[in-house]
């Protein structure tokens, strides 16, 4: 029988993927943030659509990063 005991190098590899994830969902959190503040002056419609675009690449880059996590 194999040993199913998770070796050094996947605990590292976990742990690591697991502080991306927080990091980019801290990150998502900033963002509705920033876009709640600049969606009450008409002037930042330029950065709203910034913040838009942004929040679409952080959710991207958060489904790939659970695509790797549940690999590992």
């Amino acid at each position: 029988m194999e040993n199913k005991k998770p070796t050094y190098k996947k605990l590292v590899k976990q742990k690591f993927l697991n502080f991306q994830k927080n990091g980019w969902l801290q990150y998502g959190k900033y963002l509705k943030e920033q876009l709640k503040q600049a969606s009450k002056s008409k002037i930042k419609k330029a950065y709203c659509a910034y913040l838009e675009k942004e929040m679409v690449k952080t959710e991207l880059k958060l489904h790939k990063l659970e695509g790797k996590i549940r690999k590992a």
